[in-house]
């Protein structure tokens, strides 16, 4: 996460924010549910979402994007 620059954190610092943005999700993929401020909630959404797309894409295998027509059928010659 790089640093703030503008506007309100949620910490004492960035370091402090990232941390506390980790550990709500941790609690948050483990339980189901987070009980919070709506302050933290906010901020804690686009972050859990970017966790749960990473994931998804290193556990789902890549599509295959073969059309069957192309595929060699393995029959003996009549």
């Amino acid at each position: 996460m790089p640093r703030p620059t503008k506007g309100p954190r949620l910490g004492s610092g960035p370091a402090h924010e990232k941390a506390l943005l980790r550990t709500l999700a941790e609690q948050l993929f483990e339980n189901g549910k987070v009980r919070t401020t709506e302050a933290k909630a906010r901020r804690l959404r686009p972050f859990a979402e970017k966790l749960i797309l990473l994931s998804l894409k290193l556990i789902s295998p890549p599509p295959l994007n073969l059309p069957l027509m192309s595929m060699p059928v393995l029959m003996p010659p009549l």
